[in-house]
């Protein structure tokens, strides 16, 4: 994906509709909200999604240890600009509080 040619708002949107569809729904995380992240001059993305945790859903330390069903990859796709496929960092997942944190996706 020519990422240069995308808003951070367009990633986030078109990054939460996969992620929620391939990810949340899967492995019962109601809430969460997803932000883009990118240095300027550089197309490396990373996107901060806050998962806002309840009971079923996965731990921080299932996310931490990589063992979320689905979630290894999200593909977003743009038929004018191609596709991103973002990778999730295991190794990044931050610990907010018992129920909430972060975890880290990168193109």
């Amino acid at each position: 994906m020519k990422v240069s040619k995308v808003s951070d708002e367009e990633i986030e949107t078109l990054f939460t509709t996969v992620f929620d569809d391939k990810v949340a729904t899967y492995n019962n995380i109601s809430e969460f909200e997803a932000k883009c992240q990118r240095q300027v001059g550089k197309d490396d993305i990373t996107i901060e999604v806050m998962i806002c945790g309840t009971a079923g859903s996965p731990t921080v330390d299932d996310w931490k240890t990589g063992n979320i069903e689905n979630a290894e990859t999200v593909t977003i796709d743009r038929f004018d600009v191609g596709e991103l496929t973002l990778t999730l960092d295991p190794e990044e997942t931050l610990y907010l509080n018992p129920n909430d944190y972060y975890v880290f996706y990168k193109s």
